[in-house]
């Protein structure tokens, strides 16, 4: 075996492992991005809006100030 197949052969073998980098690293990073967007739709179908929130909170504002005029007026009496 002369030197030039000797080459070959060892530059066959790394540009493989180079290959097999890269293809782990962009199936790790498409895999992530997956998560990403996975994780991205159940925000937004498990948390509450922040609109949604407000209307719900002066709700229980309004009920809570209801409750308390009539405890002032049970104090007053």
């Amino acid at each position: 075996m002369d030197y030039q197949s000797a080459f070959n052969t060892v530059f066959g073998i790394l540009l493989g492992l180079v290959v097999w980098l890269v293809k782990v690293i962009w199936d790790s990073s498409e895999e992530s991005k997956d998560k990403i967007k996975d994780f991205y739709e159940k925000m937004h179908s498990d948390f509450v809006k922040r609109d949604d929130f407000k209307e719900s909170m002066s709700e229980v504002k309004t009920m809570l100030n209801k409750i308390l005029d009539k405890l002032d007026l049970k104090q007053d009496k």
